[in-house]
């Protein structure tokens, strides 16, 4: 399992939203917690929020300016799962990271990439055998073993 923790601005900035990423190699989950920025003394309840590995687009790690200021961008499909969280904008979700914890945070991304990849791929490969199987060739189309007669044979004026 993959843990990192993370913050970032809400509410115009008078907020702040921090919280812990996890994956599990199934799931996304972030746990998050609001407070207000001027004092920290308003604080939510913590609250957790799945994210569904199906609605996300995007997961990538960026090193920030002068690569002092690590984050993580998610982009989502999932109006649902975004409305949830107080700092998603657009379709977007950007954690920052603290600098001791940036590994940790590539290696999370890392591997759910590598996930999102191998889902994809099988994916594909789904859509690819529905495709070959409604066509009347079939798998010997996709494959190359269609068997072409030969040309007819040329006239002797074309010669």
């Amino acid at each position: 399992m993959y843990s990192v923790p993370v913050k970032c601005e809400t509410h115009g900035g008078f907020g702040e939203m921090q919280g812990m990423l996890l994956f599990d190699g199934q799931r996304l989950l972030l746990q998050y917690q609001t407070a207000d920025s001027v004092l920290g003394v308003l604080r939510s309840n913590p609250r957790q929020v799945e994210l569904s590995l199906d609605s996300l687009l995007d997961a990538r790690y960026g090193a920030g300016w002068f690569w002092l200021a690590p984050n993580i961008q998610l982009r989502l499909s999932d109006f649902n799962a975004l409305a949830q969280l107080p700092s998603a904008d657009g379709g977007r979700l950007q954690l920052s990271v603290r600098w001791a914890d940036r590994r940790d945070a590539r290696r999370l991304i890392d591997g759910l990439s590598s996930v999102l990849s191998e889902r994809r791929y099988a994916m594909l490969n789904e859509q690819i055998t529905r495709m070959t199987s409604s066509h009347p060739l079939g798998e010997a189309r996709v494959s190359g073993r269609v068997s072409v007669p030969p040309p007819p044979p040329r006239a002797e004026s074309e010669r």
